[in-house]
């Protein structure tokens, strides 16, 4: 069992004693755990210091609150834009499993959410078909007229 919450804003803000906006994971015997936020409009940003991508501020690398991390290794992987925007963070603990809390801080930026491929070829399925089916109507219609125009 785990669970995983985030309080204030995910800035990656730290005073130098105290991190704000704190990530907290709450687990019993978990190896690994994967963060995948680009599926809800967000990626983490590392890179400290400097802004890398236009429209993302400054960013802050991964940073725990536990000691040290309880072990973990995290990864930043899924590159959304260079050189600082990743879609998913890894937490991984290695062969030892993880029980207890942790509190660790990441920061995220909000990123537009392309749509997926599927959703295009559907929407385009979709006017093929109201545009058969218009034309389909518009035969009926002309036939209809020409019919009783004749009579």
């Amino acid at each position: 069992m785990w669970s995983l919450s985030q309080q204030g804003n995910t800035f990656g803000d730290y005073t130098g004693t105290e991190l704000l906006g704190v990530w907290t994971l709450k687990a019993d015997d978990i190896t690994r755990l994967v963060i995948n936020a680009l599926i809800a409009g967000f990626a983490f940003d590392n890179l400290e210091g400097a802004i890398g991508t236009p429209g993302s501020d400054v960013g802050r690398p991964f940073v725990s609150g536990s000691s040290p991390g309880f072990g973990s290794v995290a990864t930043y992987s899924d590159l959304f834009s260079a050189p600082d925007l990743y879609g998913t963070l890894s937490l991984d603990w290695g062969s030892t499993a993880f029980t207890g809390e942790m509190s660790f801080m990441a920061d995220t930026d909000k990123v537009p959410v392309p749509a997926p491929p599927g959703v295009l070829l559907l929407a385009s399925g979709l006017l093929a078909i109201a545009g058969i089916n218009l034309r389909t109507r518009k035969k009926k219609y002309q036939i209809k007229n020409k019919v009783v125009g004749n009579v």
